[in-house]
C-alpha cells in the first residue's frame, strides 16, 4: 500500500529561523530603562508574571515577549509609561529573519515529487 502525504505541519516560529537571539537584549532594555520606576529585576518579574498570564493566548516566541511589554509598562508605571518604553517590543520585531541551516534543503526535499515516489 503506497500513501501520500498530503499536509506536513510545524512549528514554524522555532524551527524554521533563528527567532530568540534578540529577546534577551530587547528585555534587558525593557527592564532597565524604567529604573526611575523601579529596580530591574522587579521589572523583569513583572514582565515574566504578564507573559506566563498570557501563555495560553500568545503560546511561546516573539508575541510572548513583545505583546506583555506594553501591557507591563503601563502597570508598572502607574499609566505614565514614557513613549520610547513599549516601544522596545518593536526592537526584537525589527531584528532580521535567520533562517536556520539546512532549512530551504529540507522544504525542497519534502516539496519534491521525489520523496514520495518509493
Amino acid at each position: 500500500m503506497h500513501h501520500h502525504i498530503n499536509v506536513f505541519a510545524w512549528d514554524a516560529d522555532d524551527n524554521l529561523w533563528v527567532n530568540e537571539t534578540g529577546f534577551p537584549g530587547a528585555e534587558k532594555q525593557f527592564t532597565t530603562m524604567p529604573e526611575n520606576f523601579r529596580p530591574a529585576y522587579l521589572s523583569a518579574k513583572e514582565l515574566f508574571k504578564t507573559e506566563i498570564a498570557h501563555m495560553l493566548r500568545y503560546g511561546h516566541g516573539v508575541k510572548a515577549l513583545t505583546l506583555p511589554m506594553p501591557e507591563t509598562a503601563l502597570r508598572i508605571t502607574a499609566n505614565t509609561v514614557p513613549t520610547a518604553y513599549p516601544g522596545k517590543s518593536r526592537d526584537v520585531l525589527n531584528k532580521p529573519v535567520i533562517i536556520q541551516g539546512g532549512v530551504e534543503t529540507f522544504i525542497s526535499q519534502i516539496t519534491s515529487d521525489t520523496i514520495c515516489d518509493h
